[in-house]
């Protein structure tokens, strides 16, 4: 089963050959979007401008779209968390982003530019050419390839094959099980499909590429409402520890830190740096200089042992 058929590779401009430089701007917003920059949040608005390392969250039923200017669009459904940029596969010079829930539509040219990538607790979903329409949720995932193709790496089982989809092929990854490929999408994906990925929608980055709209204050944010990010997997942690170290010094999210720093122990050398600083360890003595064999002492007698061994 097939909807209709939403920004096809034939519907794209052409474009092209050009490097990706990593921005991308909001050129449609339904609905509250936010964005975490630093140690701050942001208000997201059709004309910003997003960046490597933005965390993106749309709230329940919102939808954003997010458009590049070699031509690749990035379309977020409601409730949808993401960090925009992350290089998948060690290919860091195309559109990219790690996905840790929600919904999310990724779309490019056939060629003229880098294919579209994301990463997820679960899978990798790379060599996005046309439109792909992935769910990455807790206990089970799905990929839907509306146009084009694309390939989808399971990230648990590094001995599993990849999964090769073409259009109108369906791939389901649940539990520790082998990605299930499909030649055709269930009707309770599509039913639960966001609304505005069945329609066809135009590219905007024209009337956006002249301007710059700054993002309004949204406040900050709390412990608990990163505590997902903090506790994904290892090599996602580890980057957070470098965008939000300045909070460790807010004494509640620091709190939090402490508390469950089991679950992401590499916060310790920012919240106890005394106690990982070298330069405040007690250093060693370095081992006595050997004597020169002529000024050592001639070694003392030893008395060989008389035959009742005293």
């Amino acid at each position: 089963m097939k909807w209709r058929n939403w920004l096809a590779v034939a519907t794209f401009a052409p474009v092209m050959a050009v490097a990706f430089d990593g921005i991308s701007v909001a050129t449609i917003r339904e609905g509250s979007v936010t964005m975490l920059r630093g140690a701050s949040r942001l208000q997201v608005t059709e004309g910003v401008r997003l960046q490597a390392d933005d965390v993106v969250e749309t709230a329940p039923k919102a939808f954003l779209r997010l458009e590049f200017a070699e031509g690749a669009v990035i379309d977020l459904g409601g409730a949808t968390r993401i960090l925009l940029n992350l290089p998948v596969a060690e290919k860091g010079d195309r559109p990219s982003l790690y996905v840790l829930t929600g919904w999310v539509k990724l779309s490019a040219p056939s060629s003229g530019i880098p294919a579209v990538a994301m990463s997820s607790p679960r899978f990798d979903l790379v060599d996005v050419r046309g439109a792909v329409v992935a769910m990455v949720g807790s206990a089970e995932s799905s990929v839907f390839a509306e146009a084009g193709q694309a390939t989808v790496i399971d990230r648990r089982r590094a001995s599993a094959a990849p999964a090769s989809l073409k259009s109108g092929d369906f791939a389901l990854i649940k539990g520790d099980s082998d990605i299930a490929r499909m030649e055709r999408m269930p009707t309770s994906f599509l039913s639960s499909t966001p609304a505005p990925f069945r329609d066809t929608l135009p590219r905007r980055w024209s009337a956006f590429a002249d301007r710059n709209v700054a993002p309004g204050s949204a406040g900050t944010f709390s412990y608990k409402e990163v505590e997902p990010w903090l506790t994904t997997d290892r090599t996602m942690r580890r980057r957070f520890v470098r965008l939000w170290a300045a909070k460790a010094s807010d004494p509640a999210f620091r709190e939090g830190l402490v508390a469950n720093l089991p679950e992401h122990p590499e916060w310790f050398p920012v919240l106890y740096p005394d106690c990982c600083d070298a330069s405040k360890q007690d250093v060693a003595p370095a081992p006595p200089a050997p004597i020169p064999e002529k000024s050592r002492p001639p070694a003392p007698a030893v008395r060989a042992p008389d035959a009742k061994g005293s």
